[in-house]
């Protein structure tokens, strides 16, 4: 899930976290990708690593 901030004087005014894929993730990616919106991306989803079975080299 993707956080987004938007800050005013050096303060964070907002902060929403977003289900991936939703609407509301898509509105705030585009919000993300203007800067004169003030709105940034802050956390980014990491891929899980898959898991290594025992005995795999």
């Amino acid at each position: 899930m993707a956080i987004y901030q938007r800050t005013v004087g050096g303060h964070v005014a907002d902060r929403v976290q977003t289900m991936p894929g939703s609407e509301e993730d898509a509105a705030y990616a585009a919000l993300a990708k203007d800067p004169a919106s003030g709105w940034q991306v802050v956390d980014e989803p990491k891929p899980k690593r898959a898991a290594r079975a025992k005995g795999d080299s």
